[in-house]
């Protein structure tokens, strides 16, 4: 009998717990499925680390990128098929493999057996398996992770908005003071110093749920994205993320360094924080980005077509 693991995120997934539950035993109810969750992250790494060591078939997690990202971190070595079934803010994974609105299918998916075998980013020692950046969107990140946990109603608030959480906040922290970064940069795309305020490392095309920044990367084809902002003040900066959003593309914008590479140092004087897959992955002055091909396989509807991201242009008052 097939055997299956559920980990589901009670934060991210809220009162639709039940409802999940239910979808997944009428969808696979020829499997043995075992469901999991936890009170506190240290007990949920601790039941995920025991799946490596059982007969396990499939992993399917009930949550957002941060859920899937904890899980990857434990199983990406067992080569376990995964399923991500979004409930989380952005979704980002979920959004590229064409799983919106098609969460039936996606489930069902498993017992057919349909997955693509996509490219992992190693940061440091993290694994990533969407994007991440530095600068202002590891700000933003950092802040809504912090209103989530401590602000009241912040939380009713994401599920309302789920993607649009992001634009939001990347809107109001541009009416705060900026001030890039200065850093240096490794790579057979690009060599040299620059003065950056947001940097993004990128597996696929959209970030956030809206921000369309690589519309050309895949996340299996052997490479990962590098966008840098090099604009000096905030009103410029705000010009080029407000482009992006309206899905026109950036790379004719004097300011903004893209390349495709395979691997990436970015040093700094002072520690860096990235935030990728939603969560802080690392914080220093180093920080080494490797690419990790064909590392895990992932279930998705239709996985024989390629799916693409599709730009939105929808927040565009919001900056």
């Amino acid at each position: 009998m097939h055997k299956i693991k559920v980990f589901y995120n009670k934060k991210a997934s809220g009162e639709n717990s039940v409802f999940w539950r239910k979808e997944i035993e009428l969808k696979l109810f020829r499997s043995e499925v075992d469901f999991i969750t936890a009170e506190s992250r240290d007990e949920f790494i601790k039941k995920i680390k025991c799946v490596s060591a059982e007969n396990t078939d499939s992993v399917i997690c009930v949550g957002g990128d941060g859920t899937f990202n904890t899980i990857l971190q434990e199983l990406s070595r067992a080569q376990i098929p995964f399923l991500v079934v979004p409930t989380g803010t952005a979704n980002d994974l979920a959004h590229d493999l064409g799983m919106d609105g098609k969460i039936s299918k996606a489930i069902a998916s498993v017992r057919s057996g349909q997955y693509k075998t996509i490219d992992l980013i190693k940061v440091n020692d993290q694994l990533m398996a969407t994007n991440g950046g530095i600068g202002l969107v590891s700000e933003v990140a950092e802040m809504v992770n912090r209103y989530r946990d401590t602000v009241p109603g912040f939380k009713q608030a994401m599920r309302l908005l789920k993607g649009h959480t992001y634009s939001l906040m990347v809107a109001s922290r541009l009416f705060q003071p900026f001030k890039p970064l200065p850093m240096s940069i490794e790579s057979d795309g690009f060599n040299g110093p620059v003065s950056s305020g947001l940097l993004l490392v990128n597996n696929q095309s959209c970030i956030g749920g809206h921000f369309v920044i690589a519309p050309d990367t895949l996340n299996n084809d052997g490479h990962f994205n590098v966008t840098i902002f090099t604009h000096k003040s905030r009103i410029a900066i705000a010009a080029a993320i407000l482009r992006a959003l309206r899905g026109l593309p950036i790379d004719h914008d004097p300011s903004i360094i893209t390349f495709e590479t395979s691997d990436l140092r970015v040093k700094a004087s002072r520690p860096l924080k990235f935030f990728g897959d939603g969560e802080l992955l690392t914080e220093a002055k180093s920080i080494h980005f490797s690419l990790v091909p064909q590392a895990i396989k992932i279930f998705q509807p239709f996985c024989n077509q390629p799916n693409y991201a599709k730009p939105i242009a929808a927040m565009e008052q919001l900056i």
